[in-house]
């Protein structure tokens, strides 16, 4: 798993900031931040399991496209956020 700013196939932007632990089940969780604004406030923190998080749709399309660390992909994408 990269850090750094990834596109969601939907189209927004997320950085990831840690990698985790379920207190529970021990499985590894990424810790990421969107790039946006929405009813969950400005740059809403959410985690999700590490395999569904690399895990690719049904159509076979890359869920969380790398796009590069932060904060240089950052700069490639600050005019789109």
């Amino acid at each position: 798993m990269k850090y750094g700013i990834y596109q969601h196939y939907k189209g927004q932007y997320y950085r990831v900031l840690f990698l985790g632990r379920d207190a529970d089940t021990l499985e590894e969780t990424v810790i990421y931040q969107g790039l946006y604004t929405n009813e969950f406030g400005v740059n809403p923190i959410w985690t999700r399991n590490k395999k569904e998080f690399e895990k690719p749709l049904e159509d076979q399309r890359i869920r969380f496209q790398y796009l590069g660390p932060f904060p240089q992909a950052l700069e490639s994408i600050k005019d789109k956020l």
